[in-house]
């Protein structure tokens, strides 16, 4: 897998999926798929397995609702992936974020939900709740939308299949207003970003 790991890394510096293909030894995207198509297998495998499968706490709720944001400053420009899971009392589990490079808010978005999708398998739980302010993206995933773009097809892919693992993943369109708490924490990734020392 240590093309497909170098792959993701040049993904996650903002490069293009041509390029991340080439500077990873990726002859076709064929290859890319069957490598991602194993690692779907080996989770699948591992959250079937009570002895693998990590426990969010005793007493592992039934689901988790995740607000995940990608923002870019921009388009394209700096960007950064949020994704904040919450129990079902409404309570704060745990938060991530991903630095993106330079992106466009479309890539950025969809990054934000493969985080949130990502941070819900290492967490354990069976049922996903995903609240995304990206119209676009939802519409996508829920099938009413083709996506037409190659390299976002790609990423929509990724999220496919890693929505595939869950027993249910759900993606509900939100108001930007109603997640503001991911967009900040994505915000505040650039701006860390942008004002670390040279």
């Amino acid at each position: 897998m240590k093309r497909l790991s170098e792959f993701v890394r040049v993904l996650a510096e903002g490069k293009d999926l041509e390029r991340a293909r080439d500077e990873s030894g990726y002859k076709d995207y064929s290859a890319i798929e069957k490598d991602l198509s194993g690692v779907i297998d080996r989770l699948r495998a591992a959250m079937a397995s009570p002895e693998t499968r990590p426990a969010v706490e005793k007493g592992k709720p039934e689901y988790l609702t995740v607000y995940c944001d990608g923002a870019s400053r921009g388009n394209p420009g700096p960007a950064a992936a949020a994704a904040i899971a919450y129990l079902p009392s409404g309570e704060v589990l745990t938060s991530r974020t991903e630095k993106l490079g330079k992106t466009t808010n479309n890539v950025a978005e969809y990054r934000a939900v493969i985080l949130a999708l990502e941070l819900s398998l290492d967490l354990g739980v069976s049922n996903v709740i995903l609240k995304i302010d990206s119209q676009l993206v939802v519409n996508q995933m829920n099938g009413e939308y083709r996506i037409k773009s190659e390299h976002l097809r790609e990423l929509g892919n990724r999220v496919r299949q890693l929505a595939g693992v869950f027993s249910r993943c759900e993606f509900h369109h939100i108001p930007r207003a109603e997640n503001s708490a991911a967009d900040k924490l994505a915000g505040d990734v650039i701006r860390n970003e942008r004002n670390a020392p040279k």
